[in-house]
């Protein structure tokens, strides 16, 4: 028995759901198929990425236990979402099993429901709502999370220095360290992550491809490599990196999709997953890269990009389900993003470092944003205000500039508690009052102080800013003002981004 549009009953202690009533919509599909390239050792993703495959997508389980497995609708290629709301209630639902799509049954299993990442049909990048790798557990404090999302498949058995894997996904930050997967031998604990065998971080493979030092982009893209005894191709934002390397032949036993087995966490908003028991050649591998692409709906150009500077208010520490400003924003899919935001990071840092991390960032014949959201850790550390502004945050605008960015500054929130005392609230004043003098000609300024829910005297509600530092998932909805409800002021990312671009809507029928 199942419900109609492709939701599959689940049975709980002997009962059976209550079947939908049928809803007349489009079916819509996704023309880019996995299998018309190369046919996959494993396939997994939110929407169908295997042409002809007809089981279940993933299985759901909703907070009273009870789980569904969750197909394409007929005759098409994504999940019913409304049917999904439905059934799930208000709490976000989580995934059990993510299923293979190559018809082989290796399927990603998370039986641990602290462990299971979330599904949210609210965060939708065109037709497609990923799954949510936010490495959090739901029982841990903002301050103090547990970075454990993940989902597994053992009893594998190929050759590392003979596979591909492809990743499609949005990383919830450019320049920080991500792990979205790992190739393990669950024996002897060897752990290789995406740009395998020399580091673990997706990062690393996006910072440097064909000479440019660039960070990964924080819309939705697909990434991987091909490894072969002695060559690997790393494919990253269109281009593809040819290295001579040898790979050592060692066996995989485990694949792990939101961590690897040393703990590092995955930030990540997964659509699919692709891997193949052999090296596959640029051709053919260029050929599977784009079917992800087509398949989650990537636009072949965009729009805008919107570059995110700070520290990690703006990569988004506290967040769930990677709801930070920038995806809270809810842009259309022809926004390129940029999350540079870096935990710890001090604004200084970013001015000395301003070549490295932003000349390659400018993307030529669309307009170019830039947001300088940080400061509050330089202040903590001493820094006087009206120094920070003259020395570091001024040139900072000059050289964006100079690039051809549009440069808007914000004001640095209210905070409370550790080590902020009434001098470091003076030096935050100071800055304020200096950025919004805007002595630096920055295009515009975003003065967050003066947002009436997230201002000055707010950072003690703790709904807001559990910590008294860093927002909750509210609390970034809030700043970033995505278009309607109460989330709508003018002291908002998405107003000031509105504004600067001199458009009334930054939605789908967003044009320069």
């Amino acid at each position: 028995m199942e419900f109609s549009l492709g939701l599959h009953l689940a049975h709980r202690h002997g009962a059976v759901l209550p079947v939908l009533p049928p809803v007349a919509v489009a079916a819509p599909t996704a023309p880019g198929y996995l299998a018309d390239a190369i046919a996959p050792y494993a396939a997994y993703g939110a929407l169908r990425v295997v042409s002809g495959y007809s089981g279940p997508l993933f299985t759901l389980r909703r907070a009273d236990g009870a789980t569904m497995d969750v197909a394409p609708q007929a005759g098409g290629d994504y999940p019913d979402y409304a049917a999904i709301d439905a059934w799930a209630g208000s709490a976000i639902p989580t995934i059990a099993t993510l299923h293979d799509q190559s018809g082989k049954g290796r399927h990603l299993l998370q039986a641990n429901v602290a462990n299971q990442p979330g599904f949210d049909t609210g965060q939708r990048f065109g037709n497609a709502c990923p799954i949510l790798f936010d490495g959090y557990s739901r029982s841990a404090s903002p301050q103090n999370p547990n970075r454990e999302r993940f989902l597994e498949a053992n009893g594998l058995s190929f050759s590392r220095a003979n596979m591909t894997a492809f990743v499609a996904a949005q990383s919830q930050v450019s320049f920080n360290t991500s792990t979205p997967f790992a190739f393990e031998n669950n024996a002897g604990g060897d752990n290789v992550g995406l740009d395998a065998p020399s580091v673990s971080a997706v990062n690393t493979l996006g910072s440097n491809i064909n000479g440019q030092a660039r960070g990964v982009d924080s819309s939705p893209d697909t990434m991987g490599f091909a490894l072969s005894a002695s060559n690997r191709l790393y494919f990253s934002q269109g281009a593809v990196l040819n290295q001579s390397a040898s790979n050592a032949a060692t066996t995989a036993t485990r694949l792990r999709v939101g961590r690897n087995g040393a703990g590092k966490p995955a930030m990540m908003a997964l659509f699919g997953f692709a891997l193949y028991d052999t090296a596959l050649s640029q051709t053919t591998g260029a050929t599977v890269r784009d079917s992800l692409n087509t398949a989650i709906g990537k636009p072949s150009a965009f729009d805008y990009h919107v570059l995110f500077i700070g520290d990690s208010i703006t990569e988004g520490t506290g967040s769930r389900n990677l709801l930070n400003t920038a995806r809270s924003m809810r842009l259309n899919t022809r926004a390129l993003m940029t999350n540079a935001g870096i935990h710890g990071q001090v604004l200084a840092d970013d001015y000395t470092n301003r070549a490295g991390r932003f000349s390659s960032q400018f993307r030529a014949n669309i307009p170019n944003v830039a947001f300088i959201s940080g400061g509050t850790n330089d202040l903590a550390g001493g820094t006087a205000g009206a120094a920070l502004y003259s020395n570091t945050t001024s040139p900072l605008v000059a050289y964006l500039k100079s690039l051809g960015f549009k440069v808007v500054v914000a004001t640095i929130l209210p905070r409370t508690g550790g080590s902020w005392d009434a001098a470091a609230e003076a030096r935050r004043v100071e800055y304020n009052d200096a950025v919004r003098g805007n002595a630096a000609m920055a295009d515009a300024v975003l003065d967050l102080t003066a947002n009436p829910t997230m201002g000055n005297g707010n950072e003690s509600d703790t709904t807001l800013y559990p910590d008294g530092l860093h927002p909750s998932s509210l609390g970034y909805a809030y700043l970033a003002g995505a278009p309607g409800g109460i989330y709508a002021d003018p002291q908002t990312y998405y107003a000031k981004l509105r504004d600067i671009l001199g458009t009334t809507s930054l939605g789908a029928a967003y044009s320069p």
